[in-house]
């Protein structure tokens, strides 16, 4: 096993320490480019806003 002596935190561990991090993830919202948005980017972002979510299915077909 090789050991590296560079490494340490993630960039997501020292944004969150600088208290930032809620905003690049907002940021990443706003990327028109960036497609895979993931529903815990969603969440973090709708926290940082003070923003709850609420996930609904339907099987209503006629509303497809």
């Amino acid at each position: 096993m090789t050991q590296h002596k560079h490494v340490g935190s993630s960039l997501d561990n020292l944004l969150e320490s600088d208290g930032a991090l809620e905003q690049v993830d907002a940021g990443r919202l706003l990327d028109d480019k960036d497609t895979g948005v993931t529903m815990t980017t969603l969440i973090k972002a709708g926290l940082a806003l003070g923003m709850s979510w609420t996930l609904q299915a339907d099987n209503d077909s006629e509303r497809a």
